[in-house]
């Protein structure tokens, strides 16, 4: 009788590895760093740009780390199942506030105040504009972790004849934080 319980025991061990043999891994998602880009649509020169073409976009470079470093392990007839075997890629990072900052006073705000209420973020599902807050929902709900930069637009003109340089900080609720300069622009 102990033979037989041991082979029962034996063969769903057995069928068990066999099933997380053929799984891929489940991968947990955090920010490491983030870089922040005045961009000029009409041309690659970005030193002198139109108000009117100027895109701010934001990079994010991602930590991948397999799930499992985090969790404990399980009882072996307790988690084989052959749905698990998809490839899961889940953000753990929650973003609560972004900032965008300009080094020189803009639409009556000074220099290295939120100036938030001026921008636009273009989803890139919808291609609508969106003010900041759709910026945090898209961030905190999406599965895009590709190299597609996020983009950002200004609701008015720019004054001509002005150097600038934006900044962009990003909070995350665990107190963490990502911050990125764009270079000095000159608004033509």
């Amino acid at each position: 009788m102990l033979k037989k319980i041991t082979k029962v025991f034996s063969f769903f061990a057995l069928l068990q590895m066999l099933i997380y043999s053929c799984c891929n891994d489940e991968y947990y998602v955090f920010y490491n760093s983030m870089s922040f880009n005045a961009i000029d649509t009409l041309d690659e020169d970005s030193t002198t740009v139109a108000s009117e073409n100027l895109v701010l976009d934001i990079n994010f470079d991602y930590d991948y780390v397999l799930a499992s470093h985090f969790k404990p392990l399980k009882q072996l007839s307790n988690c084989a199942y052959a749905t698990t075997c998809d490839e899961d890629y889940s953000l753990r990072d929650i973003a609560d506030n972004v900032t965008v900052t300009a080094d020189v006073e803009l639409f009556g705000i000074e220099a290295g105040n939120p100036i938030n209420e001026y921008l636009y973020f273009i989803n890139p599902y919808t291609l609508e504009n969106e003010n900041i807050e759709g910026l945090l929902s898209y961030l905190n709900t999406t599965n895009n972790y590709g190299p597609d930069p996020i983009k950002l637009v200004l609701r008015e003109a720019l004054p001509s004849e002005i150097t600038l340089a934006f900044s962009l900080q990003l909070d995350l609720v665990d107190g963490d934080q990502l911050e990125s300069t764009a270079e000095t622009i000159t608004i033509e």
